[in-house]
């Protein structure tokens, strides 16, 4: 199940990713297409106010052949795009019409500049002019029209995107948080909040597959007196006895930096890498000490915690966490044995 977890949680993760990057490049892509729409928009105006000064200057008789050859090459690259100007080609059906009927015009409207440098009708070339300031204005507000409309389309499909990507990253956080509470209920012991039997055995089964550990010990804990406070005071009373040494066992191996777990009812392991015998000695004192405080606190004695212990340290490489268990096991009950000959004598 820890396995499957972690596998859809993957997936879940390489799709999220997967959505942000797509909704990122989509948002880049919408900004570049309006950054271009936005410059044709611009250069069919430059082209409508350009052509005017044009206009002028050849009713003045002031020729401007490389303002006429820039307004050719606008006007070409405003219909198909290109890199002079750095025009992206706009593909509205309206706009696009439009720009073919000012290419017309303005083949036109060259064609009456030069019969009035050759001395033709000022006119004329004015009555042009207002036509193709005409539809140029109008080509402007087509591209305009047809960039608001693709701002509209993105904006709502990054919208929708968005929408979709919230809410598959709300269901997998659902998710990710009702399977960390299925491995809670899993691998912890609800009345102590350590790791319970299956989790102990993982953890045996993780350092028999990794047996470099050369210092390896186990400790069995079995607690005393259990049945008596039961009898005598509930079994409320014997489970504040137990969660209260559980409380002792997580702070012992938090602090120690080791493994405690519930093995089973009143049985309890615990592991340390890297601990000799004088370290494991040491570590039991200073377990011994925290359930001291506990006892301290507590106004009944049959609610103090007793409790035997036993440990084994031994070299994976030369033996297995079943043996090395069986071994602590051992010693815990003869422990216990001689804590029951010392009360009788």
């Amino acid at each position: 199940m820890k396995k499957r977890a972690v596998k859809i949680e993957f997936w879940f993760i390489l799709f999220a990713v997967l959505m942000f990057s797509a909704v990122s490049l989509m948002s880049l892509r919408s900004i570049q297409q309006q950054a271009g729409n936005a410059r044709v928009v611009n250069y069919v105006g430059i082209v409508r106010g350009a052509t005017q000064r044009l206009v002028k200057e050849e009713l003045r008789r002031e020729s401007d052949d490389k303002l006429q050859k820039r307004l050719d090459t606008i006007v070409d690259e405003l219909i198909t795009g290109g890199p002079v100007n750095n025009l992206v080609r706009i593909p509205g059906t309206d706009f696009q019409n439009n720009m073919a009927e000012v290419r017309k015009s303005w083949i036109l409207l060259k064609e009456q500049i030069q019969i009035v440098r050759n001395g033709g009708d000022d006119q004329e070339l004015y009555d042009q002019s207002q036509l193709y300031f005409d539809l140029a204005n109008d080509t402007v507000f087509k591209a305009e029209s047809y960039s608001e409309t693709q701002v509209n389309r993105s904006r709502n499909i990054l919208i929708g995107f968005t929408v979709f990507f919230i809410i598959i990253l709300g269901v997998g956080l659902v998710y990710v948080v009702r399977m960390s509470a299925v491995r809670r209920i899993a691998y912890i012991d609800a009345l102590t909040g350590l790791p319970n039997r299956t989790r102990c055995e993982q953890v045996c089964l993780e350092h028999d597959r990794n047996k470099p550990v050369e210092n390896l010990t186990v400790f069995m804990f079995d607690m005393n007196n259990l049945k008596v406070v039961n009898d005598k005071l509930g079994h409320q009373a014997g489970d504040r006895i137990i969660r209260g040494f559980g409380e002792s066992l997580k702070t012992w191996a938090a602090e120690r930096k080791g493994f405690a777990g519930r093995y089973g009812g009143d049985e309890f392991l615990a592991v340390f890498d890297n601990t000799d015998n004088t370290q494991a000695l040491e570590h039991l004192a200073r377990l011994d000490a925290i359930v001291a405080e506990y006892n301290q606190k507590q106004e009944s004695k049959l609610e103090r915690i007793s409790f035997a212990a036993g440990f084994r340290v031994d070299n994976l490489q030369l033996t297995d966490m079943e043996m090395i268990i069986l071994d602590s096991d051992r010693a815990m009950y003869e422990r216990k044995r001689q804590m029951r000959e010392a009360m009788l004598d």
